[in-house]
């Protein structure tokens, strides 16, 4: 993550493929990863409702039950791999 922000909310979500590491700010789904980051201002948050919601929309995903997200993204990375996410949203 090249941004900072002032606290960053993280849970880890257990899943078929592995542990995922769910990063969010106030607003939006930051990250997620299978690699946990260890962001320094980042902070536990089991009631956090962008990470409930990525959560639920995963379990939903895993189960086979959602093909798409709806969750408010702002992802943060070089300007190639910005344009590379755009690209896949469309």
């Amino acid at each position: 993550m090249n941004k900072v922000y002032s606290q960053v909310a993280f849970d880890e979500m257990k899943t078929p493929v592995g542990s995922l590491y769910l990063y969010a700010s106030d607003k939006n789904l930051l990250t997620v990863s299978f690699n946990d980051l260890n962001i320094p201002s980042s902070v536990v948050d089991k009631n956090h409702p962008i990470l409930n919601q990525a959560q639920s929309q995963l379990c939903e995903y895993f189960s086979g039950q959602r093909r798409h997200f709806d969750l408010p993204l702002k992802p943060s990375g070089t300007d190639f791999q910005n344009r590379v996410w755009r690209a896949l949203l469309t």
